[in-house]
């Protein structure tokens, strides 16, 4: 062989391999997207610790996150939560976050909302261009634009496609049971709408255990599903699991549909001292709701307005607060009223200055 010609093709290997080990070497960077950890995660448990740290000098340490926002890239965090109490009995203001990793540490650097006075000062806070000023290093998209691209023109989330039984293990990855919870109306955050296409089935046994249960005696190990409710097209259940007071779905099948779902703690004392963990398929985020209901502006769910059913689950008001509420608002002074104080025990009395107060003068 020709030695020139050798050492230029030696050279020209030598080139070639230096291009494809740059291209390599970059392909992390620039195919790097926007994550959420899931619950349980190391990272999402560190971004909640230095969230609660900013927090509890107002909250107290006890304190939790129903996450409806996080959003990970490059070492940057954005978060939208709702703190509350472990106990889910105080809730406090939603907050926003952006956080960095330092130093293998997650620091706040922006903790919203904001108290000024001044609408444009807060927007700095939360506006995407402007916070890519403040912080070049940004990845651009991570802060998201209110109203887009996360939502659509409905005010509703992007669906995401369920094809397979194979695809509920991303969707239950998002999973998250905090606060705990424990019966109907506290449920954990809903999440976004689900498109399943075609026939899709699941099984109770796909749903990951409820932590919280792997240490109580008196709570059950594996997931039940809720029973499919009239309005829910296209899913139904085709093998069931009876309790002692209760039937629950331990295999459903959905087809060509969108719906959403949400996770809880379902028991009724005094019968039974067993605690069951749930799945609930509801209704897509845009569903038209029916006569007599009205749409949550929360989590927007539709519900009747005709008894406590709003008051208590979307105004979460107490029980005897809403016992003196109809779907016109506060009932008048000395109307009748009632509510229940465990699953086997209700009071009756008068309304006064907008609660119930019972006839029983022990019961006050």
């Amino acid at each position: 062989m020709n030695p020139t010609r050798a050492r230029i093709g030696d050279a020209l290997i030598l080139i070639l391999l230096g291009c494809c080990m740059a291209s390599h070497a970059a392909t992390p960077a620039t195919r790097e997207t926007i994550t959420t950890p899931p619950p349980g995660s190391p990272e999402r448990g560190a971004i909640l610790d230095a969230l609660r740290a900013e927090l509890t000098h107002l909250t107290g340490p006890d304190l939790v996150f129903v996450v409806a926002v996080l959003r990970v890239r490059a070492g940057w965090a954005w978060i939208e939560a709702a703190p509350r109490s472990r106990d889910g009995a105080r809730r406090y203001e939603d907050v926003t976050a952006l956080l960095q990793r330092r130093d293998g540490r997650w620091v706040v650097q922006v903790l919203g909302p904001c108290d000024e006075d001044d609408p444009a000062a807060c927007a700095a806070d939360t506006d995407p261009e402007r916070l890519l000023e403040r912080f070049p290093t940004l990845p651009p998209g991570l802060v998201p634009r209110e109203g887009a691209p996360d939502t659509t023109a409905d005010g509703c989330a992007p669906p995401r496609l369920v094809r397979s039984s194979r695809d509920w293990s991303a969707v239950f990855a998002e999973l998250d049971r905090t606060p705990p919870h424990v019966s109907s109306p506290a449920w954990s955050t809903l999440s976004g709408d689900l498109r399943i296409q075609g026939t899709v089935i699941l099984e109770s046994g796909q749903i990951p255990r409820d932590p919280t249960c792997l240490e109580r005696d008196e709570c059950r190990q594996r997931v039940v599903l809720a029973m499919p409710t009239a309005d829910l097209p296209g899913v139904r259940c085709t093998r069931t699991l009876e309790s002692d007071t209760e039937t629950f779905c331990d295999r459903m099948e959905l087809r060509d549909t969108l719906v959403r779902w949400h996770a809880g703690r379902w028991s009724m004392p005094p019968w039974t001292a067993w605690t069951i963990p749930m799945v609930q398929f509801l209704p897509a985020c845009a569903t038209p709701c029916p006569p007599g209901h009205r749409r949550c502006p929360t989590d927007r769910i539709c519900r009747s307005t005709d008894d406590e059913e709003y008051c208590l689950g979307c105004l979460q008001k107490a029980p005897d607060v809403c016992a003196c509420r109809d779907a016109n608002g506060e009932r008048p002074d000395r109307a009748a009223c009632r509510f229940m104080v465990s699953r086997d025990r209700m009071l009756e009395g008068r309304c006064r200055q907008g609660r119930c107060v019972p006839d029983e003068p022990e019961q006050r």
